[in-house]
């Protein structure tokens, strides 16, 4: 939690944020090649199909329908701890996956763990607390619902499903973010609506695919 945390702003600092999204949205792929080799779980020609979709309806979102932008990618400081922070993500994942504890247990674990670890850092980096109400709320959004509210989610749902089916949902992140600029008056386009259904489209294919599953294993 602590060290995908400080890749991930740390790459942010030193890389443009389409660039952090496209090396981001390899993540659920780069989570099924670990379960495969961690924990055996193999996805049938379903799943594959659901998750490659997946990807390439996040590139277009991304790129607004001309997916020629990731050939200019380049690989410096910025991005080479991007692909860290996602491999720290993914072993994140597996492991949450394994650990024999109740999911509520576990995270509030983690985020002790993380915010002593975290602390020292941040006063040495000189940060400070907001000196308004309105970055107060903002900190205290940020603190209870994207950090511990997330992580506890997630783990939940790690419970439940495999981390391939569980990364695929990623991908939603794109969708769930141009619902809110169609929300907040900015226009959506049509490369990015199709890329978005193709995002639904691999995430039910692999909820279908694990649905089927279900009563063989039974």
């Amino acid at each position: 939690m602590s060290g995908y945390t400080l890749l991930l702003y740390s790459a942010l600092g030193h890389t443009s944020a389409l660039n952090a999204s496209l090396i981001t949205a390899t993540n659920p792929a780069l989570i099924v090649v670990m379960a495969i080799f961690m924990l055996g779980d193999r996805p049938g020609p379903v799943g594959w199909l659901g998750i490659a979709l997946g990807l390439f309806g996040v590139l277009l979102v991304l790129t607004g329908g001309d997916v020629q932008q990731i050939s200019y990618l380049s690989f410096n400081a910025g991005e080479l701890l991007m692909l860290c922070a996602i491999v720290v993500w993914g072993l994140y994942t597996i492991i949450a996956r394994r650990l024999d504890l109740p999911a509520i247990a576990a995270t509030a674990v983690q985020v002790a763990m993380a915010t002593i670890s975290l602390t020292p850092i941040a006063l040495a980096a000189g940060a400070e607390l907001p000196d308004t109400a309105a970055g107060a709320w903002s900190l205290a959004y940020v603190a209870l619902f994207p950090s511990f509210g997330a992580y506890l989610l997630w783990n939940l749902a790690l419970k439940s499903t495999g981390p391939a089916v569980a990364g695929n949902y990623l991908n939603l992140i794109v969708v769930f973010t141009a619902v809110i600029t169609l929300l907040l008056g900015i226009p959506v386009t049509t490369p990015q609506i199709l890329g978005g259904l193709l995002v639904i489209s691999g995430v039910l294919l692999t909820g279908v695919k694990r649905r089927a599953r279900q009563p063989a294993m039974a």
